[in-house]
């Protein structure tokens, strides 16, 4: 039998140990899994073994004591290999992995970015967030393809202030409140997670 690179490629799929552990609870997990499915559905063998079930519980815990692995889940770990992910990675990125390829681990952002002032912030309040949204920039020069000043500020939609709560409103001008309330919730929801409570 003649050997080809696509041989090669499908005898590995076929030879290759990969375990996926993950938690039901766990977002990172669910973004993971239908690209574990993927990948599955195209020929490899990429065991799951969910970390609630004990008998996977305990595979984890040697399997983590093995490899010296100190993160968490999604873990996925190629056994022919020992190399591993112990986060979300893109399913290019799993791919490698499981073709016997080490994976560097992806950069990590320092710090979160400062949060953008309203949209009637004083132009001192939004030059303020300017110099401190760039110092964040230049701790993380190292990663990429985070927007400018310039371009967040020319594409993001701004909230208008909540409505605030006076203390001396009767109870009309308290239903007025929580109507004014919702309405800006619902214009305002892409912009708070959890939601946000007025």
């Amino acid at each position: 039998m003649k050997t080809t690179a696509n041989t090669i490629t499908a005898l590995k799929k076929d030879l290759t140990e990969i375990y996926y552990f993950y938690s039901l609870g766990c977002v990172w997990c669910k973004n993971t899994e239908p690209l574990i499915d993927e990948l599955n559905k195209e020929g490899y063998n990429i065991l799951k073994l969910d970390i609630s079930n004990s008998e996977n519980k305990k595979i984890y815990k040697e399997l983590k004591e093995k490899y010296n692995n100190k993160c968490g889940i999604p873990w996925i770990i190629n056994l022919s290999t020992g190399y591993d992910i112990a986060e979300f990675r893109e399913k290019e990125i799993i791919e490698k992995l499981a073709n016997g390829e080490k994976i560097v681990e992806a950069p990590k952002r320092s710090g979160s970015p400062p949060q953008l002032p309203h949209r009637n912030a004083s132009s001192e309040d939004i030059n303020l967030w300017k110099k401190e949204y760039d110092k964040w920039m230049e701790k993380n020069k190292h990663m990429t393809n985070f927007l400018s000043t310039k371009q967040i500020l020319k594409k993001r939609q701004w909230p208008e202030p909540r409505p605030s709560l006076k203390g001396s409103m009767t109870g009309e001008d308290i239903i007025i409140y929580e109507k004014n309330c919702i309405k800006w919730k619902k214009e305002n929801k892409h912009l708070f997670f959890p939601p946000y409570d007025c």
